[in-house]
């Protein structure tokens, strides 16, 4: 029984060793900071197009700042045109989605009434289409799955109440809301996935 217990030991040792070794060559630190040039900023969105990755919104005005991890370096993009804060951003046909935030301070941010969408090749905000009145809220999860972006739960009252369990659809290529069924509770500031299309 002891000989079985050595291979798997063996094994284990190699694997643990062989995965820290691929974590230390793969991690490197990156300029943040004063010295980078990024806006500071909270309750904003991260997301990566192509071959670089985009911080936008957060509370204020901000520019957008682009990392390009082939230079190891951040240069400023456009300032959104409102402030937004507490969302997801979604990728679609290469445009930064902004589905879903809340706008203004702390404690009753209220959420924005329209879509926000940055085409990062123009470096230019535009405002999309309404969110039906009866449906807006932040801190939501949102992602994409077969061409819509689904907006899961949030909060309708910044941080001070109207939390919901709420499921829409938006398409982003017709401007079109679809009502789903409710989630099973409410839930807001969190991040949504996909995994095997569900």
């Amino acid at each position: 029984m002891t000989s079985n217990r050595w291979p798997r030991a063996i094994l284990t040792t190699v694997t643990v060793g062989a995965l820290v070794a691929l974590l230390a060559a793969t991690w490197r630190p990156v300029a943040v900071g004063a010295q980078s040039g990024i806006t500071k900023r909270h309750e904003h969105g991260y997301v990566q197009v192509g071959g670089k990755f985009y911080l936008l919104g957060g509370r204020n005005i901000n520019p957008v700042d682009i990392f390009d991890p082939s230079t190891g370096t951040w240069t400023k993009g456009a300032r959104s045109p409102v402030e937004m804060h507490h969302f997801q951003a979604v990728v679609f046909e290469n445009r930064i989605y902004v589905v879903g935030a809340m706008t203004g301070q702390y404690p009753k941010e209220p959420p924005l009434p329209n879509v926000y969408i940055y085409d990062p090749a123009a470096d230019a905000w535009q405002v999309g289409p309404e969110i039906p009145a009866g449906r807006r809220r932040g801190g939501a999860g949102a992602v994409l799955h077969d061409g819509e972006i689904y907006v899961v739960a949030g909060i309708t009252n910044g941080h001070y109440d109207g939390h919901v369990a709420w499921v829409d659809a938006f398409n982003p290529r017709t401007g079109r809301w679809r009502q789903l069924p409710d989630a099973p509770r409410p839930r807001d500031h969190f991040h949504a996935g996909l995994i095997g299309g569900k």
